[in-house]
């Protein structure tokens, strides 16, 4: 099946239909139907010396070996593929991309099975942006005065500021390549669910568009989230946001004086030297995943100093001088032994 012959199965889709992101067009059901498809392994190679199957499309978008690994834990390794490739590829995932790929791979079954989801998605898809076209006569609904047409881009900066008209703080900011977002996902759901009901910072839910990233980011670390949450790994390192988020956490944190920092390894990788001298969260170690879960949890909400425990400073006095008093009490009943 040559790279354009695969056309010929959408003939009422004009050109430019190819171009639209498959993360806007196909449904639920289509992707799963892919999925059906895709998640199989073959032991045989394509004609192209490919594996026609979901590693080979992530090969084909250009995903590692360790990516592409990662891939393989999840229950459904295509849609999380789809989810990434969407994310860390945006210009490219296109539905024409997605079935020149699958034509390269030979999977022309793939695309065939599909063609009635994918063509009622592309008919929905374009009944609804005809319905409800992006350009609208009026900037806003609501009215706008003067003086808030300029604003601090750093005092409205998450959905939630939006919501409740005030500020909003979190137990931890998560810094994380966009390529992790399954460790992420499942981070949500160990922690924001009980029993640990914590709040997380998490930039692709959380950070509302337009402001500076650096900005932002650099706001919600220091004066917003209470612990900054490092997820280690290939993909972090490449990142240059992430260098930036752990430099600048780093330096209001040095050597984890106060403890903000707190990384959690989830691939073996060469760690960053200025966490060598930080304990870790390591996630590699999968026979203790709940203990490391558990003392992830415990150290957001650990107290910065144990004087948290008390309102009462002269008996944290009483308890920071016990032990030395004792020791002199000792040594004098010793001297009048003597």
């Amino acid at each position: 099946m040559a790279n354009t012959e695969w056309k010929k199965l959408f003939n009422n889709w004009e050109n430019n239909d190819f171009e639209f992101h498959f993360q806007n067009v196909l449904r639920v059901s289509s992707r799963r139907q892919l999925s059906l498809y895709m998640n199989m392994k073959s032991d045989l190679l394509s004609s192209t010396g490919m594996c026609p199957d979901f590693r080979g499309l992530a090969e084909l978008v250009g995903f590692s070996y360790m990516d592409i690994k990662q891939f393989e834990s999840a229950s459904d390794p295509t849609a999380v593929l789809l989810d990434t490739w969407n994310s860390s590829y945006h210009e490219t995932a296109t539905i024409g991309k997605l079935c020149e790929m699958l034509a390269f791979l030979g999977r022309k079954d793939c695309i065939t099975e599909c063609q009635q989801c994918f063509e009622f998605d592309m008919n929905k898809y374009k009944e609804v942006t005809r319905a409800n076209p992006v350009q609208v006569p009026t900037i806003s609904q609501s009215l706008i005065k003067a003086d808030e047409m300029s604003v601090n881009e750093t005092d409205v900066i998450t959905v939630e500021d939006v919501d409740t008209g005030q500020e909003s703080f979190y137990d931890a900011f998560v810094c994380y390549s966009s390529c992790d977002l399954w460790f992420v996902m499942q981070m949500i759901e160990k922690l924001e669910a009980p029993p640990h009901k914590l709040k997380l910072c998490i930039v692709d839910r959380d950070v509302i568009p337009g402001a500076s990233m650096h900005t932002v980011n650099a706001k919600l670390i220091e004066d917003r989230c209470r612990r900054i949450i490092a997820v280690i790994s290939q993909n972090f390192l490449k990142s240059s946001e992430c260098d930036f988020q752990l430099k600048f956490a780093h330096s209001i944190s040095p050597g984890s004086r106060s403890k903000k920092l707190i990384p959690a390894i989830i691939e073996y990788c060469h760690y960053p030297q200025i966490l060598k001298q930080i304990t870790a969260c390591d996630f590699t170690k999968t026979l203790v995943q709940d203990w490391t879960w558990n003392r992830l949890a415990h150290a957001i909400v650990a107290p910065f100093d144990f004087s948290s425990y008390s309102s009462d400073k002269n008996e944290m006095k009483n308890i920071h001088m016990k032990l030395p008093l004792v020791r002199r009490i000792s040594r004098e009943g010793q001297e009048s032994q003597e």
